[in-house]
C-alpha cells in the first residue's frame, strides 16, 4: 500500500470518526452502481474493516450496458465474499428520470435496511457532488438550508466519501489498479449536473483551483450554522404556535414581536408545502377578515381574527359511535392526541370537562361530528342555538369547526358539544347533589 493510499484511507477514517458515522467494524449496506465513486468507497470501507452488504439497482436505462454494470457488481461481491441484493427496475413512466431513479434507489435501500436490520446505509457522494448540488440550488433558488451542499448524514444514510474530491478518488483507483464501470451518459450534457460538471465548474476553477476543498471547509461551518439556526427557529415557533382542535394556531401579534416575522412565518409553513411567494402573500393579507383560505397540496390555512390557523386537508373525520351505558365507564380515542371519557365522577387529568344531569341522559348515546342542522342549549339561561352559530360566536375558525363532536341522547337531542379549545368555555351542571355524568377530554399521553 502506497503512502498516498494510506493518506486517503486515513482521511476517510478521520471523517467517519469526526462525524460519528459508524462504529468500529460496524456492518452496513453500501449502495453500489459499479462506477468509480461507489467502487472506491467499497474498497476503502473494506480496507478499514467494515462488513459490507451490497445493494445495486439495475435501472434498465442503458440496455446491455446496465446489465453489464449489474454483472460487474455481482462479480465484485463474490470476489470479496459480500452479500448482494439487486433490484431490477421497470421502465420509468415519468419524464423526470433522475428523480424517479433517486426515489427508487433510496426506497430500495430503506426496504433492505428494515428487512436486514442493518441501520447504516452508505452512498458514495463526494466533495465535487456536494459543490455541484450547491450550484444547482443557487440557480434554482429555495430555502437557505439548501446552500450547504449534500449532508454528511441524513437519518441512517451516511456519506463517508465527502472526505474526498473526485481527483483523490481517481488517484486511489489508479494507485491500487482497481477497475470500475463508466456510465456513458455522464459524458453527455443531457442532465443539469453533467452540464455543471463539464461546462461551469472548469470556468470557476480558473478563479479558484481548489474550489471543492474550499467549499468542503465552508460547508462544515454552514452545517453548524444550519443546526444552530434550526434550533433557534424551533424554539421561537414553540413560543408562538399552539395546538388546538387538531390544528396549529399562530397568534399574529406574537409573530410580529419576533425578529424577521415574515421569514419565521415561512419557516413554519414551508414544511407544509407553502412556497416563499405564498408565504409572502399570506403575510401581506394576515389582517383580512376571518375565513380567508390559503391552500397547499397538503394543508389549509385560514385567517381567524388575530390568528392564523393551519390544518391538514382531507383529514380523517371521527366516525359515529354508540355508547350503550356507563356501567364500567367509557373511553375512546377521538383523534391522535385526545381520549374522550364518560364516567360518574370528575376526571382529574382532563384538559376539558363538562357535566350532565344523569336524569336527562337517555341511553344509548350517540357520539359523532356535528352537522348544520344540529342545535344545542348552551346553558339554562339561554335558548337553543344552532351549533354553527355557537362556534362562530366563540370565534372558532372554519378549519377547527369540523373537529368538534356532539353527544346526543337516544332521542337525538344534543347534550353537549365536545371541544379542545381552552377559550371555549365548559358548560355543565352545578353540583347540587344531583347524580352527574362527567364528559372529559384527556391527553392520550396520560394513558
Amino acid at each position: 500500500m502506497t503512502q498516498k493510499t494510506t493518506f486517503l484511507l486515513q482521511k476517510v477514517q478521520d471523517y467517519i470518526l469526526k462525524n460519528a458515522l459508524l462504529e468500529a467494524e460496524e456492518e452496513l449496506i453500501l449502495g453500489i452502481s459499479g462506477g468509480a465513486d461507489s467502487v472506491c468507497l467499497f474498497h476503502i470501507l473494506k480496507e478499514l474493516g467494515y462488513k459490507l452488504t451490497l445493494a445495486h439497482v439495475n435501472f434498465n436505462l442503458r440496455g446491455a450496458e446496465s446489465d453489464s454494470d449489474e454483472t460487474f457488481v455481482r462479480v465484485l461481491a463474490r470476489e470479496y465474499g459480500c452479500a448482494i441484493h439487486v433490484h431490477k427496475a421497470a421502465q420509468p413512466v415519468t419524464s423526470n428520470v433522475q428523480q424517479w431513479a433517486r426515489t427508487l434507489r433510496y426506497d430500495f435501500f430503506e426496504h433492505l435496511s428494515q428487512k436486514l436490520g442493518i441501520k447504516a446505509v452508505a452512498v458514495a457522494h463526494h466533495q465535487d457532488d456536494s459543490f455541484e448540488t450547491l450550484l444547482l440550488n443557487l440557480v434554482k433558488g429555495g430555502s437557505w438550508r439548501r446552500l450547504s451542499g449534500i449532508r454528511t448524514q441524513n437519518k441512517h444514510v451516511i456519506r463517508p466519501l465527502l472526505a474526498l474530491n473526485r481527483t483523490e478518488i481517481e488517484n486511489y483507483l489508479i494507485l491500487n489498479n482497481l477497475s470500475y464501470r463508466t456510465d456513458s451518459s455522464n459524458a453527455e450534457n443531457k442532465y443539469q449536473r453533467n452540464f455543471l460538471r463539464s461546462s461551469v465548474v472548469p470556468l470557476l476553477k480558473e478563479l479558484n483551483p481548489s474550489l471543492e476543498q474550499t467549499f468542503a471547509s465552508t460547508a462544515q461551518r454552514l452545517w453548524a450554522a444550519d443546526r444552530l439556526l434550526t434550533k433557534l427557529i424551533a424554539e421561537k415557533l414553540q413560543r408562538i404556535v399552539q395546538k388546538r382542535n387538531n390544528c396549529e394556531v399562530l397568534k399574529i401579534d406574537a409573530l410580529l414581536k419576533e425578529d424577521e416575522p415574515e421569514f419565521l412565518l415561512y419557516e413554519w409553513l414551508s414544511p407544509k408545502g407553502y412556497s416563499y411567494a405564498a408565504t409572502c402573500d399570506i403575510f401581506s393579507k394576515r389582517n383580512l377578515k376571518s375565513g380567508k383560505l390559503f391552500l397547499s397540496a397538503t394543508h389549509a390555512l385560514c385567517t381567524n381574527r388575530h390568528e392564523l390557523v393551519l390544518g391538514i386537508r382531507h383529514q380523517e373525520v371521527f366516525k359515529e359511535l354508540t355508547i350503550e351505558n356507563l356501567e364500567a365507564g367509557f373511553q375512546v380515542l377521538v383523534d391522535q392526541e385526545f381520549v374522550l371519557k364518560l364516567q360518574d365522577k370528575p376526571v382529574s387529568n382532563a384538559v376539558w370537562q363538562t357535566s350532565l344531569d344523569f336524569q336527562k341522559v337517555v341511553f344509548p348515546l350517540t357520539l359523532r361530528p356535528w352537522c348544520s342542522q344540529d342545535v344545542l342549549q348552551p346553558n339554562s339561561r339561554s335558548g337553543r342555538k344552532k351549533i354553527n352559530k355557537i362556534l362562530t360566536e366563540a370565534h372558532i375558525s372554519v378549519l377547527e369547526k369540523p373537529h368538534f363532536l356532539i353527544l346526543l341522547n337516544a332521542n337525538q337531542e344534543a347534550l353537549c358539544l365536545i371541544n379542545q379549545a381552552t377559550h371555549f368555555p365548559s358548560i355543565g351542571q352545578e353540583n347540587s347533589g344531583k347524580r352527574l355524568v362527567y364528559v372529559a377530554l384527556c391527553s392520550k399521553s396520560d394513558f
